[in-house]
């Protein structure tokens, strides 16, 4: 624990944290507006920062917990926002690093993690929209699939009707 911190600080932070978390998987993503989401996604980099603060700063663990905040704002969010959340990591880490430890912090975070957690977020966000993708396809064909099949039950359903017979006259 940092100088000026209680352990029940951090454990606080990590309650926050759970209940942030836990939160955010059973929220209906798809229905909330950007700015609600986005402003989800703000809140888990501050726990995150506030925690890493208190907890040693540049040499703190809980900087990884910036991972899963990342890929859910890469499945989550647009691209525009998805580049402001990993942006604004990268900010409060730099400024965490500058101001809150004067200097001497988050180098490494910044210059061999944080690329890394980025990519997670990129390849989350190509993830979710294949998957999106994938999805309308296969309903555009369950709807070819089902008109397909009302044509056949029609012509099917006429008992004195022929359909080749009709076809060929």
């Amino acid at each position: 624990v940092g100088a000026g911190y209680a352990a029940s600080d951090i454990g606080a932070l990590l309650v926050l944290y759970a209940f942030a978390t836990v939160a955010m998987s059973r929220l209906p993503w798809g229905t909330l507006p950007a700015i609600a989401a986005v402003t989800i996604i703000g809140a888990q980099i501050l726990f995150v920062v506030s925690l890493t603060t208190v907890t040693g700063g540049g040499g703190s663990p809980y900087f990884a917990l910036y991972a899963p905040i990342l890929a859910l704002a890469g499945w989550h969010l647009r691209r525009y926002w998805l580049v402001l959340a990993v942006g604004s990591v990268a900010l409060v880490e730099w400024w965490r690093g500058m101001v809150v430890e004067t200097g001497r912090g988050g180098a490494d975070q910044l210059l061999v993690a944080l690329p890394f957690f980025a990519a997670i977020a990129a390849l989350a966000h190509l993830t979710s929209q294949r998957l999106f993708e994938a999805v309308v396809a296969i309903r555009r064909d369950q709807l070819r699939t089902a008109e397909t099949l009302e044509a056949v039950r029609s012509l099917a359903s006429s008992p004195g009707s022929d359909p080749l017979a009709a076809a060929s006259a």
